[in-house]
């Protein structure tokens, strides 16, 4: 994990870098919607959710851009340890992407930002829902193909939450949120 944490901070003060002998290039905003299959680890226990999720942004430049997201989970599972539903209620994110554009049409990125997530639990024993959330650094990579010139097929695999210690009382204090995105982003 701390090597994958280097690399993707090392994505992203390269393009950075570089950018400050280039000339600045119009302005991109974008709008685009994603479909997440997301993988639970609290307390031991793991279950798999999907969400979608909407996001705006704007690339600075060739190598920068700004994110914003937000969504919502539709799809709920039981934890393999302890059995307790688990449902996603809610996703937000702001994040940073440093950007290699590898060709007209093939762009690869690594992010990094913060997450915030809010979860709906109903655990087997007591059948009492509740309801928590946790907010925690993100990092990632992602892969853009544009079949058309305003259009992108996005790719992302991203840690949304990774090891940050929680409240509770069973005896591992720990959850963590990974990603596999597939989406579509239009640039206006």
């Amino acid at each position: 994990m701390k090597k994958l944490k280097i690399i993707l901070i090392g994505m992203m003060v390269l393009p950075g870098v570089t950018v400050a002998n280039a000339e600045l290039p119009n302005f991109r905003p974008y709008g685009g919607l994603d479909y997440m299959f997301i993988d639970t680890v609290n307390y031991g226990g793991e279950a798999n959710l999907g969400a979608v999720r909407g996001k705006l942004g704007a690339e600075l430049n060739p190598y920068l851009a700004l994110e914003g997201s937000v969504g919502t989970g539709v799809v709920s599972d039981h934890d393999d340890r302890f059995n307790d539903k688990v449902k996603l209620t809610q996703i937000w994110g702001l994040y940073i992407r440093g950007i290699l554009p590898l060709h007209d049409r093939i762009k690869v990125y690594g992010l990094f930002g913060i997450t915030r997530t809010e979860f709906e639990g109903t655990p087997a024993d007591s059948g009492q829902t509740g309801s928590y959330h946790t907010a925690g650094y993100s990092y990632g990579l992602g892969f853009e193909v544009f079949p058309l010139d305003n259009l992108a097929i996005v790719v992302e695999f991203a840690s949304l939450i990774d090891e940050l210690e929680i409240s509770g009382s069973r005896d591992e204090n720990e959850l963590e949120i990974s990603a596999v995105t597939l989406g579509a982003k239009y640039y206006f």
